[in-house]
């Protein structure tokens, strides 16, 4: 069950997470760079836009580039594409271009207009990440919540923002076990993000 512990998540993803919230009031600013997780507010399970239980027919469907494992429509299929879902963030961080996180996101997803806001921002500014900004572990679906939800447990590494020089900008520090929990649909093409929120203190079991 996703606890207290759980706040909203703001710009890009685990060393690229910053104010900002997934729905309601919020003091999110999409678009700005600053990559590091903190709590902004008490979350709340945005139950009417997670997707119902899966289909055991596993249809399959996902937007361009969506590995075929994060392309069906099972349990597995959700844990895939939240996985897909970090790897992109830190591919967007080291080669910074927009259009890539767009298609995985529904409209209600505001840490993800963050995520894809910050991305620009790099890429505006010439600036990058020095490595990727998660290492993922796992991805669990969490029983207890309606819908698909999906918490991809992840460390957050110790990354340099660095400019077109290579001259290094900002700094992030290293986090140990941080959690992105993915509120999924289902859609006719494929898997989405309703919302993304942090577990500042997730489980490695």
């Amino acid at each position: 069950m996703v606890s207290s512990r759980v706040v909203m998540a703001g710009v890009a993803i685990v060393g690229l997470v910053g104010v900002a919230g997934c729905g309601g009031s919020s003091s999110e600013t999409a678009g700005s760079s600053v990559p590091v997780i903190t709590a902004a507010s008490k979350a709340t399970s945005p139950s009417a836009s997670a997707s119902a239980s899966p289909s055991s027919s596993g249809t399959a469907a996902g937007a361009p580039g969506v590995p075929e494992a994060a392309r069906q429509h099972t349990e597995a299929g959700a844990k895939a594409f939240a996985k897909h879902y970090v790897d992109l963030i830190n591919e967007t961080g080291l080669r910074p271009r927009t259009g890539v996180l767009e298609p995985l996101a529904l409209d209600s997803c505001k840490t993800c207009a963050n995520y894809e806001g910050n991305v620009a921002s790099l890429q505006k500014d010439g600036e990058r990440n020095s490595a990727p900004a998660a290492s993922f572990h796992y991805a669990a679906r969490l029983p207890f919540e309606s819908g698909m939800v999906i918490e991809a447990v992840v460390d957050q590494n110790a990354i340099n923002v660095l400019n077109a020089k290579d001259v290094v900008v900002n700094k992030y520090p290293f986090e140990k076990n941080l959690g992105l929990v993915f509120y999924l649909s289902w859609t006719e093409t494929g898997w989405k993000c309703s919302a993304i929120k942090i577990d500042q203190d997730a489980d490695l079991t």
